[in-house]
């Protein structure tokens, strides 16, 4: 089941980012997927996924949320009389290496959009050098064969 593009993925679904037009690679919210959620997308026939590039911007990447059948672990209820004070700094603990990890992935996520777009820029410029540098050969060539003559 293809899901809508740059939706965030949730549990229970894994984002099936093209590399290139051969190749696709399993990822999950935490990052690259185990082994064993490879083995089921593959296994669920996302190995043969096309994957295709932005109409946009060819340079993006596309995502495809596909649900891969895993589902999330069950909450097991504790009994109030187990919630003692160590339960609750567990918790408070949990809560708060949950919240890092988020911003981390957050901040994470900022720094790579910043680089890609400082890249695409360099690239951009390094692209119109290349073009700027062809002429002035193509210029040098034709001057060296005409005899001296510079000819645009």
């Amino acid at each position: 089941n293809s899901r809508g593009l740059h939706e965030p993925a949730r549990k229970g679904f894994c984002a099936v980012t093209a590399l290139n037009d051969e190749r696709c690679t399993v990822y999950t919210a935490g990052g690259q997927a185990p082994a064993r959620k490879r083995r089921r997308a593959q296994n669920a026939g996302l190995a043969n996924l096309h994957c295709a590039r932005s109409t946009e911007n060819p340079g993006l990447l596309n995502e495809y949320f596909v649900a891969i059948g895993a589902k999330p672990a069950e909450k097991k209820p504790i009994a109030d009389e187990l919630k003692d004070e160590q339960y609750y700094i567990h918790r408070q603990k949990n809560n708060e290496s949950a919240r890092r990890s988020r911003e981390d992935r957050r901040q994470r996520h900022t720094q790579l959009s910043i680089r890609a777009d400082y890249l695409e820029r360099q690239n951009l410029m390094l692209q119109t050098k290349i073009h700027q540098l062809e002429d002035d050969k193509r210029v040098v060539m034709n001057a060296l064969i005409n005899g001296g003559r510079a000819e645009k």
